[in-house]
């Protein structure tokens, strides 16, 4: 008696373990059902999990052989005896399963089982299902010792399902976070681009008014008949090869534009932050010298590249320029420079960053503010002006890209200065020796 306790106390321990193994749903369910058997001495055990419809959405066997499974088809559907433990939600012990008036739907090839017994598997008053076993090996039925240990079998199997409810809520949350955020980013990204787009039109009157010129003055060369005069030819060709070189320029401000608004999966590749720097000052250049305001980009130090998405960085630098265009006042200034860094992290490794600063001379932020810049629809713009996710978002891309972000400022009237710090590409790794 003491050695078959002992063995059940290892098995219901083993039980316990089963759970916090890193193990499918179906692998930790299969294995309660199979400890089910052996616990009970039982020759057939089943796990039946509720599908929230009033059937079942899993059925588990332990004890029948492939053969038998078979044979017998279809798993149940939560009919006959099944649904009593379904509908009352308690411990059911039976002698004769099939004598049983409840009892029915059973196939023609299902093994005959006379003793039963069925337990309910719940946690925390949520019903996931019922545990059952049959055929009670060396007696007639089932005791009250088995159905304690079905019981606490059942507990086992409530907390894997609960786990594994959570889990799926987690994930569902994750991916609509996730699409969320992205959905966030895509608005904000519009946002920007319609500013820039507004900024671009005038960029793009400047080559389609010389292309009109030119046009116009070609059209009055053939009306007057001076097309075929050999001096007039030599200013036509003229005129064709600057109108190709206007239209070339517009298309070139168009493709820009294109490629910063087109939605694509982030690519990572080596990329110089200078180049990346220089392509979005030029979106903004433009809008900026019509309010006179001057964009200062600095030479970066030889070797400022780092292995990043450009588009995404684009969209970082466009986002902290349009916030110091909005910032600075006519006559103000904003400047992009960049230092390199060197931080040790352990005794023989060593990383080398990138940091890029945009500084301006605009109004500044107060000590208070300052802390919450990037909270998502923070912003100290007027309404209309600011959706209050640029820098919350930039901080995002900035952080997918193993990087920091930081925002300075002394104080309002004082400017601000933000900070990029980006992990160099090619300058870290071991130090020799």
């Amino acid at each position: 008696m003491e050695k078959r306790e002992m063995s059940q106390l290892r098995m219901l321990v083993k039980a316990g373990m089963i759970l916090s193994a890193k193990l499918s749903l179906e692998d930790v369910l299969q294995r309660i059902a199979n400890m089910a058997c052996k616990l009970t001495n039982a020759r057939y055990a089943a796990l039946g999990v509720l599908d929230g419809k009033g059937g079942l959405s899993r059925f588990i066997t332990a004890g029948a052989d492939e053969t038998t499974r078979q044979a017998i088809g279809a798993p149940p559907v939560g009919k006959g005896i099944l649904a009593v433990l379904i509908r009352e939600v308690k411990p059911l012990r039976l002698k004769n399963l099939t004598g049983d008036p409840r009892a029915h739907g059973f196939p023609p090839h299902h093994p005959p089982m006379n003793s039963f017994l069925g337990v309910p598997v719940v946690s925390k008053g949520k019903v996931f299902g019922n545990l059952y076993v049959t055929e009670k090996l060396g007696a007639d039925e089932f005791s009250e010792e088995d159905e304690a240990l079905a019981m606490t079998l059942a507990a086992q199997a409530a907390i894997a399902l609960e786990n594994a409810n959570l889990y799926e809520e987690l994930r569902r949350s994750y991916d609509e976070l996730k699409q969320s955020q992205q959905l966030l980013v895509r608005q904000e990204k519009l946002a920007s681009l319609g500013r820039l787009a507004a900024g671009l039109a005038h960029e793009l009157n400047n080559p389609l008014s010389s292309v009109a010129g030119f046009a116009e003055a070609l059209q009055r060369r053939v009306e007057t008949g001076e097309i075929s005069d050999p001096s007039a030819l030599a200013e036509v060709g003229q005129y064709v090869t600057m109108i190709q070189n206007e239209v070339a320029r517009a298309a070139a401000i168009v493709r820009r534009l294109l490629d910063f608004a087109r939605q694509r999966e982030p690519a990572f590749n080596v990329v110089d932050v200078y180049d990346v720097v220089l392509n979005a000052v030029s979106f903004v250049e433009r809008q900026a010298s019509l309010e006179n305001q001057q964009v200062v980009v600095v030479p970066f130090p030889d070797g400022s590249v780092v292995q990043a998405d450009a588009q995404m960085l684009q969209q970082v630098l466009l986002n902290l320029l349009t916030n110091a265009l909005d910032a600075i006042e006519s006559g103000g200034e904003i400047r992009i420079y960049a230092h390199h860094r060197r931080e040790v992290i352990e005794p023989a490794f060593k990383q080398e960053w990138l940091d890029v600063f945009v500084s301006d001379t605009g109004s500044g932020i107060s000590p208070e503010n300052l802390p919450r810049v990037f909270d998502p629809f923070f912003t100290t713009k007027e309404v209309g002006k600011g959706t209050g996710l640029g820098l919350a978002i930039s901080q995002s891309l900035v952080e997918q890209h193993k990087g920091s972000i930081e925002v300075r400022s002394e104080g309002i009237g004082k400017g601000t200065v933000v900070i990029v710090s980006l992990p160099l590409a090619e300058r870290s790794g071991r130090l020799e020796g």
